[in-house]
């Protein structure tokens, strides 16, 4: 499954405290190169109220809104920065 987690109103802190829950998550890979915005590839296939369940009692402050992603992007950025999303998405 993939999906997105968008925060609002977050700190540094709060993204470090996603970056590790999403470290801990077996065979989960995850980009972070927009600030508010993580993109997660779960090959467990857990789905989006797991995902909420499992960073809201994780992170106290920000909203967050998690969505699944069908197939298909379109972007523009510097290749290293887009290197993740070929690869894995």
């Amino acid at each position: 499954m993939r999906i997105v987690i968008l925060m609002n109103g977050e700190s540094p802190l709060h993204r470090n405290q996603v970056r590790e829950v999403l470290s801990r998550v077996p065979g989960v890979g995850w980009w972070n190169q927009f600030t508010s915005v993580f993109l997660v590839s779960d090959p467990n296939n857990n789905d989006v109220a797991w995902w909420r369940n499992l960073i809201a009692h994780s992170i106290n402050g920000p909203s967050v809104l998690i969505l699944a992603a069908n197939d298909g992007w379109a972007a523009f950025a510097p290749d290293d920065a887009m290197q993740w999303m070929t690869d894995n998405w």
